[in-house]
């Protein structure tokens, strides 16, 4: 509301100006005056307060999500620069990609914004797997992010006996422990595409035509479970640090040897087993003093001696520290580093080993044998399946898949094999 003065009302004329002060000025007048003082200092400390939080960077995508394919690039994505409204130059902005994104000199990126507040980012490169990822930009206190995303590319195979291949996108790190099976870094079990449980460490798989999967895992905490074609599962509660070393069967770090839920054997240092529907496991085991059994489906047990520090590295089988691979107690091969067996009832055993230097062989139940000449570092797989250091998988002695991280391969006699692969993520 505005007041209008009265023209007609009188004037009172102002107080006359206090006099000058005298020589006597008291100290009761200096310190009023310096109390008044006092306000004119505290604004003058309060104002820089007020300027270095205006001065606060506010930093910008111009998107705030940037979309390409995998192996691809963009260009153009840029970040602007304002301080109170208005674009600051000479601000340092650091911008770090995640997810596999990258810069061409890594995935962090330092620059200052120019006269116009912008800071002009280098061509960002998709990562070969695609997926999602973050940029985010930081300028002291000041934070901001924008998200980037790729069409996922298929990276895991199963491959049929019959030959078909069906494909499936999995996290990248994911490894295929054992034919038919994906564990992803995060623990997430899958049967092709059926997830099957997490938290897993450690599995095992066993395939038969006309019947279905098995697959016995294992948890870090020592909880697993053996599941069967219909579903069902053996649930067990073991010691952390339990691994699967075959079909339903476990070793705790304690030396106990477990086969679905019962305790089979005590003491033992290595163990594998192998088995077959309708019939039961073979299984093997070694003691830290060399002593080694094998037990038959039937339950009957066959001991040996064997040097210390052999293994069982499959069921049926034995390896010396010297590489002397033996089945029972047949002498398959010397300079053995890694095996994997296989048996059927009245067929037989398959045994596939491979040397440091590369060599190595299936071996089929009639004692022959397909040779194959790989490079040194080349592991067993499976059965007749190997993976050498360059990622090519070879089964037989055929080459079945390049580029591959990890594998895994099992069989059945007159069916074939059940292999599934994780490729490496390339451009």
């Amino acid at each position: 509301m505005t007041t209008t003065p009265d023209q007609n009302a009188a004037i009172t004329p102002p107080p006359p100006p206090p006099p000058p002060p005298g020589p006597d000025l008291g100290r009761r007048t200096i310190l009023q005056g310096a109390a008044w003082t006092i306000p004119a200092i505290a604004a003058t400390t309060i104002a820089p307060v007020a300027a270095a939080a205006s001065a606060a960077p506010v930093l910008t995508f111009n998107q705030t999500s940037y979309t390409g394919v995998a192996c691809g690039t963009i260009t153009g994505a840029y970040i602007t620069v304002t301080v109170g409204g208005a674009p600051a130059n000479g601000v340092t902005v650091t911008t770090t990609l995640s997810g596999g994104y990258t810069f061409s000199g890594g995935s962090q990126y330092n620059s200052q914004a120019s006269v116009n507040g912008r800071v002009n980012l280098p061509a960002i490169s998709f990562p070969p797997q695609g997926g999602s990822g973050t940029l985010t930009a930081t300028a002291n206190t000041s934070v901001v992010s924008a998200s980037a995303n790729a069409p996922t590319v298929n990276n895991s195979t199963v491959r049929e006996p019959s030959g078909a291949k069906t494909t499936y996108d999995f996290p990248a790190g994911t490894t295929s422990p054992t034919g038919g099976t994906f564990l992803t870094p995060d623990g997430d079990l899958y049967l092709y595409s059926t997830h099957i449980a997490s938290g897993v460490v450690d599995a095992y798989s066993h395939a038969e035509t006309n019947v279905g999967w098995w697959v016995t895992y294992i948890r870090a905490d020592g909880t697993g479970a053996g599941r069967y074609p219909d579903g069902t599962s053996d649930a067990v509660t073991l010691t952390p640090g339990t691994k699967v070393v075959g079909l339903s069967t476990y070793l705790t770090p304690q030396g106990e040897l477990v086969q679905y839920i019962n305790s089979i054997a005590s003491n033992v240092a290595s163990a594998g087993a192998v088995g077959q529907s309708n019939v039961g496991f073979w299984t093997s085991w070694v003691l830290a003093n060399g002593s080694a059994t094998v037990r038959e489906p039937s339950g009957a047990k066959t001991t040996y001696d064997f040097p210390a520090g052999t293994t069982s590295p499959t069921g049926g089988t034995f390896l010396t520290p010297d590489g002397d691979l033996y089945l029972y107690s047949t002498h398959i091969a010397s300079g053995v580093v890694d095996a994997y067996s296989h048996a059927e009832t009245n067929v037989g055993w398959w045994v596939t080993y491979i040397r440091a230097d590369g060599t190595g062989a299936g071996r089929y139940p009639d004692g022959t044998s397909d040779a194959v000449t790989l490079t040194p570092g080349t592991k067993v797989v499976g059965l007749s399946t190997y993976l050498t250091p360059q990622g090519e998988l070879v089964q037989y002695i055929n080459s079945i898949a390049s580029n591959v991280a990890s594998a895994g391969a099992v069989g059945q006699s007159n069916a074939g094999f059940w292999t599934s692969w994780v490729s490496k993520p390339t451009c």
